[in-house]
């Protein structure tokens, strides 16, 4: 995989004259950072005790995964977002999303990446990506997701 600074080179040895910041190949490879990323999350979503933010033992190593592609990502800032089922209140689910996208956060913080990097916001019940009247619906929508906060510089 080549660097922005390589790409940049063979754009610009490929085109005498062109003058090619790195801000547009940053920011691709931002966006490329946190698909990948919640990609991992819909293959091996975060798991959490029941009702709880407690982060179990078999989500250790996916969010190590991620505290590793974030140190290769050094100038990448991200939102933690914490989603639930339509399970329980709307009062409830909105305050466990935030618990899980807090929990989350300091997970990584702890894992060395910067507290500078990140934020966390829960939605509660608000943003389903699948029919809450199945099993496998609800347990879809119960996620932890990213989303840019400011792109490599």
């Amino acid at each position: 995989e080549q660097t922005a600074a390589q790409l940049i080179e063979a754009l610009t040895g490929a085109l005498p004259g062109a003058s090619i910041s790195s801000d547009a190949l940053d920011i691709t490879a931002s966006i490329d950072v946190v698909a990948d990323l919640n990609a991992l999350f819909a293959a091996e979503p975060v798991q959490f005790a029941l009702g709880s933010a407690e982060i179990l033992p078999e989500s250790v190593p996916v969010l190590d995964q991620v505290a590793a592609a974030l140190a290769e990502a050094p100038g990448l800032a991200l939102e933690v977002q914490g989603h639930t089922d339509s399970s329980g209140g709307d009062d409830a689910n909105q305050a466990l999303s935030q618990q899980r996208a807090d929990a989350v956060q300091q997970y990584l913080v702890d894992a060395g990446v910067g507290s500078d990097r990140l934020s966390a916001l829960g939605l509660g019940e608000t943003e389903p990506i699948a029919d809450n009247d199945t099993e496998a619906g609800r347990q879809a929508n119960r996620r932890i997701e990213f989303e840019i906060l400011e792109p490599l510089s």
